[in-house]
C-alpha cells in the first residue's frame, strides 16, 4: 500500500511539473513576441459552437434564417427593456448568444475567432471565459440603459470586450515591443472602424461601447495575474473579486434603468379609468337639471382635466414616436370633450339651442378621433 501511495504521489508531481513547464514555455513564447499555439478545442471554439447551435435551433423552430422578427428575438431571450426589467434579467446573458440572421452570426463568429486565437492562448481559458461573459453582460446593461424599446441581440458586446481586453494588455506593456506597436494600431483601427460602421448602419453601439469598456477594465485588472502565470491563488482571487465587483456594478446600473414603456402602460390604465368616470355623466338623469349641471362640471370636466394631466406626464417619457402621436391625439380628444361639456352646461343653464351646432361639430370630430385611435 505504501508503495502504491508513493508511486501515486510521484505521478502527480511529475504531471504538475510537466504542466508548469508547458505553461512556462507558452508564457516565454508570448513574452518574446511569438504567440502560444491556439487550441482548436478551446473556449473560443466552444463559444462559437454554442452560438451556431442556438442559431440552428432558432431556424429549425421556424425563425427566419436571414432576418428574424423582433418578436422571435424576444421569445428566444433578446434584451428588451420591458421584458428584461420585468424579471427577465437572464436576457442580459442570453442575448449575447442570439443573432439577427446568418450574416450577423458569420461576421461575429469570424471576429470572435480572430481575437480568440490571439487572446485565449495569451491569457488562459479561465480569464478568457470570465472576460467574455462579463463583457457581454456589461454591454447588455449599457444597451438596456440607453435603448428604451430596441431588442438587442448578438455577441458583439462580448467580442468588443475581448478586443478591449487585448487593447488593455497592449497599453500596459504586457505584449513585447516587437508586436505591441503594430497590434496596438491594428486594434484601434478595428475598434474605430466597427464603431463607425455601427453608427452608420444603426447597430447597437451602446452594447459595443459597453462591452469594449468592460473588457478594457477587465484587462487592466487581470494584467498583474497574467504577468505571474504560476500564481494560481492570485488568478483565483482576482477572478472572484473581478466577478463579484462587476456583478455589483451591473446590479446597481440595472436598478437605475427606468422602464418607460411599463410606466406608459400604467398611466394609460389610469387614463382609461378617468375617461370612464368622465363619460358616466351621459348616464345621469337629464330630468334633474341641477344634478346634471353639477355632474357636467364637478364630475365630467374635473375628470377630463385629470386625464389631461396624465397625458402631460406621458409627454416626459421616452417612448416611440407612434405612442407620442397617439398621446397628442388623446390630448385633442380631451380638449374636445371639455368643450362639449362646457357648452352643454351653458346651453342648459341659459335654456338655449344656440350652442347645438358647435356641440355637434365637436362631437363629429370626437367620433373621427375615436375611430383613428381605435383603428375602427
Amino acid at each position: 500500500m505504501d508503495n502504491f501511495n508513493n508511486n501515486s504521489d510521484s505521478s502527480v508531481y511529475e504531471t504538475n511539473s510537466q504542466t508548469e513547464k508547458a505553461s512556462a514555455q507558452a508564457h516565454t513564447e508570448s513574452s518574446t513576441g511569438t504567440p502560444a499555439p491556439f487550441n482548436t478545442f478551446g473556449i473560443t471554439t466552444l463559444i462559437i459552437t454554442i452560438n451556431v447551435l442556438i442559431y440552428a435551433a432558432m431556424v429549425v423552430s421556424g425563425v427566419n434564417w436571414l432576418s428574424p422578427d423582433v418578436e422571435d428575438m424576444v421569445k428566444w431571450g433578446g434584451n428588451f427593456r420591458p421584458e428584461t426589467l420585468d424579471g427577465g434579467w437572464f436576457r442580459l446573458l442570453t442575448a449575447c448568444f442570439l443573432h439577427y440572421g446568418i450574416l450577423h452570426l458569420l461576421m461575429n463568429m469570424y471576429a470572435l475567432y480572430y481575437i480568440g486565437r490571439i487572446l485565449e492562448p495569451t491569457i488562459g481559458k479561465l480569464r478568457f471565459t470570465t472576460a467574455y461573459i462579463l463583457s457581454g453582460v456589461g454591454g447588455s446593461v449599457v444597451s438596456l440603459y440607453f435603448n428604451s424599446y430596441v431588442v438587442s441581440a448578438g455577441a458583439s458586446g462580448a467580442i468588443f470586450g475581448m478586443y478591449g481586453l487585448y487593447l488593455a494588455l497592449l497599453t500596459v506593456k504586457y505584449i513585447p515591443m516587437v508586436r505591441r506597436k503594430d497590434e496596438l494600431t491594428s486594434m484601434i483601427v478595428f475598434i474605430v472602424y466597427n464603431l463607425a460602421a455601427g453608427q452608420a448602419f444603426k447597430f447597437d453601439n451602446a452594447a459595443h461601447i459597453g462591452g469594449l469598456v468592460s473588457g478594457f477594465l477587465i484587462g487592466r485588472i487581470y494584467a498583474h495575474s497574467i504577468s505571474e502565470p504560476f500564481n494560481r491563488s492570485l488568478l483565483r482571487n482576482t477572478t472572484i473579486g473581478l466577478t463579484v465587483g462587476f456583478l455589483l456594478i451591473i446590479t446597481m446600473v440595472f436598478q437605475t434603468v427606468t422602464d418607460h414603456i411599463g410606466i406608459y402602460e400604467e398611466k394609460m390604465k389610469r387614463f382609461a379609468m378617468l375617461e370612464k368616470s368622465a363619460l358616466e355623466v351621459y348616464g345621469v338623469n337629464t330630468e334633474n337639471r341641477e344634478n346634471l349641471l353639477y355632474e357636467l362640471t364637478e364630475r365630467g370636466v374635473y375628470y377630463w382635466n385629470e386625464a389631461k394631466q396624465v397625458l402631460t406626464e406621458i409627454e416626459r417619457l421616452d417612448i416611440p414616436d407612434e405612442l407620442k402621436q397617439k398621446n397628442m391625439s388623446l390630448q385633442r380628444y380631451c380638449d374636445l370633450r371639455i368643450k362639449v361639456y362646457e357648452l352643454t352646461h351653458r346651453a342648459i343653464s341659459n335654456d338655449t339651442d344656440e350652442f347645438n351646432s358647435q356641440i355637434e361639430k365637436y362631437n363629429l370630430e370626437i367620433e373621427e378621433l375615436v375611430k383613428k385611435l381605435t383603428g375602427a
